[in-house]
This record gives structure tokens, sequence and C-alpha cells, in this order.
């Protein structure tokens, strides 16, 4: 899964940076340059886009959580189990939970950010729950 990562460079520039998975350990990163965050992203979509989506990236974020869940259950307390699937059932799952993973673009999560910054969500909660949505996509 692509991760995303855009910043405003010392030398005026924007930079999209993107990884995929790690090769040797180690992560494969891919640049992207434009003159305002807007064009980086657009860049960005464009290349993902391109990609064809093979079998086992159509799987929905449901069944990727179901398998992230599932995995991580013997490291993790009781609580902080509980915590993930109040999150995941209020939050995520409404939000994502039938869509296929490859399906949902770095815009469809900046919306969600906005939408529950709108419903009074605290900015430290919403973060919360966007580092697990990438936890799940790390499986």
């Amino acid at each position: 899964m692509n991760h995303l990562n855009i910043y405003h460079r010392l030398d005026g520039r924007w930079e999209g940076r993107i990884y995929r998975e790690k090769k040797n350990g180690k992560r494969q990163y891919r640049s992207f340059y434009g003159k305002n965050k807007d064009e980086v992203a657009e860049k960005i979509s464009r290349h993902c886009s391109r990609k064809k989506p093979n079998s086992s990236s159509l799987i929905t974020l449901s069944q990727l959580y179901d398998e992230w869940i599932s995995s991580n259950l013997h490291r993790i307390k009781q609580s902080t189990a509980a915590n993930y699937k109040l999150k995941a059932d209020k939050h995520i799952m409404p939000a994502f939970g039938c869509r296929q993973v490859t399906e949902i673009a770095a815009s469809d999560i900046y919306s969600f950010i906005r939408k529950k910054q709108k419903d009074g969500l605290f900015n430290r909660y919403i973060s919360d729950i966007i580092i697990m949505m990438k936890s799940i996509g790390d499986l």
C-alpha cells in the first residue's frame, strides 16, 4: 500500500513522497515535485491510478481490518483491542469498510479528516484514527 507525505521544501518547491512495499527491509521511495501542494497531490494521484490492481489488492478495508486485528490480538491488551474496535466500528468502517483498499485515495482521507473535525472530534483523536488506518494498511 502506498503512503503519502507532502511537504514544503526549503528551496520553495513542494515535494510529495510515497513509499511502497519494503524490499530487503528497506522502504522504496518515489518523489514528486510541484509548485504547490495540489499539483503534487495530482501528480501522485495520477501515478497511483495508473497501477493495475492484482487479485490480492481487491480486498476491502473491512476484510483487511479483520486480518489485522486477529494477527495483533496476542500482542495487545484487551482494553487496547476494545479501543481499536470502537474506532473501527464507529468511524473507519462506516466511511471505508466496504471499499477496496486500492480505491481509497488521499483525497478521501482528507475529506474524512475534515468531516471528523466538523463533527467536533479533537485533532488528537482523529490522528489516532488515521494512525490506526495506516497500521491496518501496513499488514
